[in-house]
């Protein structure tokens, strides 16, 4: 996938420099599939409806694009059996996930627990099933994760045994290297 792949530039992506990346590509079918775009100006969504040879930009219930501190970090869209969720943590302000259970027709917004911190890395393992891992800025982990059985329509807290600190990845390796011996 190629940007001159796309029947339009985003809005507000008119300067060549706007460095965009096309990331998070998703198909739940083989006609429906989903961009996420990340430019300075900001994040950008797609839809396509005829397997990816054109594409739209979806209309989503939080904004994507750059506001007050800078573009919002969005993760997704990801499908589980026509069930889709997509996660958008602002650059200033709460966090938002998004959900949509009809291939991205509708989309409305998922209630995240109060420590789901600035930008929570959710994964969905089924249409209900899901863990969410607090990070703050910086990547610093929180210690407790929250899991879902409901599509993230309540979370169950889960205290963590061990703190995480910052370390450099050789410095991991070197010490699971260690706890083998």
């Amino acid at each position: 996938m190629c940007s001159s792949d796309l029947t339009a530039a985003p809005p507000g992506t008119a300067d060549p420099n706007d460095m965009c990346q096309e990331l998070g590509l998703s198909f739940p079918t083989t006609t429906t599939g989903w961009l996420r775009t990340s430019c300075r100006a900001g994040n950008y969504v797609f839809v396509s409806q005829d397997g990816g040879s054109t594409w739209a930009p979806q209309s989503l219930p939080v904004s994507v694009t750059a506001g007050q501190g800078g573009p919002p970090d969005v993760t997704g869209p990801q499908f589980q059996s026509g069930t889709g969720f997509l996660t958008v943590g602002p650059a200033l302000g709460d966090p938002s996930l998004l959900e949509t259970q009809d291939l991205g027709q509708t989309w409305y917004t998922v209630t995240l627990p109060a420590g789901a911190e600035q930008y929570p890395q959710i994964s969905f393992f089924s249409p209900t099933q899901g863990v969410l891992i607090p990070t703050a800025s910086q990547g610093v982990l929180g210690t407790v994760f929250y899991t879902t059985d409901d599509g993230g329509q309540h979370w169950t807290p889960v205290p963590q045994g061990t703190d995480f600190t910052q370390i450099g990845s050789s410095e991991i390796g070197r010490a699971s290297c260690r706890e083998r011996v």
